[in-house]
């Protein structure tokens, strides 16, 4: 139960009084819109990383059928017990790709997780760099076709005036 001091001092945080004693309301207090994460793009984030865990745990494997095979043994059977329990609505393996990602880099090791890391950093890498030496060739191309273009006009043109 609130007294009647507590009272008035919550409600004196809500409005105040001028000189004339006419009660003035303090504004609303402003929203940083760019701080409000809606759902969506929750959601958006969250799959994009999900599908990058999962690219990581494809590129981990790979590494440890190379590298340890019994550390690999051990990580799949630790992605399908995090499956199992999240399947069980176990309350730790709600979110499952929290649940695989803390679990295989304790059961791997930072090193093991850092080398596939790098790995997939370095894939990354190299795609953007595929993908722009692609883009710059498409560019080149159409450049020449334009060229080649513009030099054939340029040759009927001067053709057509020795004509006349």
């Amino acid at each position: 139960m609130t007294s009647p001091m507590q009272h008035q001092a919550s409600a004196a945080a809500v409005t105040t009084t001028d000189a004339k004693c006419t009660p003035v309301t303090t504004k609303p207090r402003q929203i940083n819109v760019t701080a409000i994460v809606t759902n969506a793009t929750r959601t958006k984030r969250n799959k994009v990383l999900r599908i990058k865990l999962f690219v990581l745990v494809r590129i981990l494997f790979r590494y440890l059928e190379k590298v340890d095979v019994v550390m690999l043994d051990l990580a799949k059977e630790i992605l399908k017990d995090c499956e199992r329990k999240h399947n069980t609505k176990d309350s730790k393996y709600e979110t499952l790709a929290e649940a695989i990602a803390d679990r295989l880099r304790d059961a791997v090791g930072e090193a093991h997780w850092t080398n596939a890391w790098k790995i997939q950093k370095q894939l990354v890498a190299d795609q953007r760099r595929r993908k722009v030496n692609a883009a710059l060739k498409e560019r080149n191309a159409f450049k020449e076709r334009n060229n080649r273009r513009l030099r054939a006009f340029f040759r009927e043109l001067v053709l057509y005036e020795a004509k006349q």
